[in-house]
C-alpha cells in the first residue's frame, strides 16, 4: 500500500498548501497530524520492517497526540471536540484499512 499511502499524503499536503496559500496557515498546520499514519507506513515499507502493523499503530498514536496538542489552539470547546472527533475518526478508519490489508 505504498502507492496508496503516497496518494493519501499528496491529498493531505495539497489541502494544507491550499490553506496556506489562502492565508489560513493555522488551518494548514491542523491538517498535518493526518499525515502521520501514511508517513509511518511508508517508512516501514521503505526500510522493509517485518511487523508493519506495529508501526501503523505507532503512527496512529503519534497522530492522536498531535491532534490533542493542536486542539489546544481552539478557544471554543465545541470546535476543539469537533476537530478531535473528526481527526481521530479519519485516522482510525485509515488505521483499520492498513491493518486489514496487512493481514
Amino acid at each position: 500500500m505504498v502507492v496508496e499511502s503516497l496518494a493519501i499524503l499528496a491529498v493531505i499536503l495539497v489541502m494544507a498548501a491550499m490553506f496556506a496559500r489562502s492565508g489560513r496557515r493555522i488551518f494548514s498546520a491542523f491538517t498535518l497530524p493526518l499525515c502521520s499514519i501514511p508517513l509511518f507506513h511508508i517508512v516501514g515499507r521503505v526500510f522493509r520492517l517485518s511487523n508493519i502493523a506495529v508501526l501503523d499503530i505507532a503512527g496512529f498514536v503519534v497522530g492522536v497526540l498531535l491532534c490533542l496538542l493542536f486542539s489546544k489552539a481552539f478557544e471554543q470547546k465545541r470546535s476543539r471536540v469537533g476537530y478531535l472527533v473528526f481527526c481521530c475518526a479519519f485516522m482510525a478508519a485509515l488505521l483499520v484499512a492498513y491493518l486489514i490489508n496487512a493481514g
